[in-house]
């Protein structure tokens, strides 16, 4: 894992979908990606465990993000730190919009998803063995 002040996987980057929606702006807090893992002992953790809680917040993300109206998540907002918390970043000088980062949030999870299970998972429903 890497450490970074803003870039990674964190629940706190999902709050967009939460919180955006009642923001004029889309300026959230970075975090540190060692020490939040080291925090949760995700290390130590089963691996069927932490598998079942990534999957069951991102169906709650996946939920939230589908409950918010077109108009909020098109919104432009000329405030925000994409430029420093997005997966694709957004220049500091260009408006950003909620539909954005939850579609770079998404981008990200997927990312990931082709790291561990390769080229052409889309698509395809995954079973877990358990």
């Amino acid at each position: 894992m890497r450490s970074s002040p803003a870039r990674g996987n964190r629940c706190e980057r999902a709050a967009p979908g939460l919180t955006g929606r009642r923001r004029n702006d889309l300026v959230f807090p970075g975090y540190e990606q060692d020490q939040w893992v080291a925090l949760q002992d995700y290390q130590n953790a089963p691996w069927r465990e932490t598998i079942s809680l990534w999957a069951a917040f991102n169906r709650h993300l996946a939920r939230v993000m589908a409950a918010i109206p077109e108009s909020v998540r098109s919104r432009p907002r000329a405030s925000h730190n994409l430029d420093e918390i997005a997966w694709r970043s957004v220049p500091a000088t260009q408006p950003a919009t909620l539909d954005y980062f939850m579609a770079d949030y998404v981008e990200h999870l997927e990312h990931h998803l082709r790291q561990i299970l390769g080229v052409g998972w889309e698509g395809t429903v995954i079973t877990p063995a358990w």
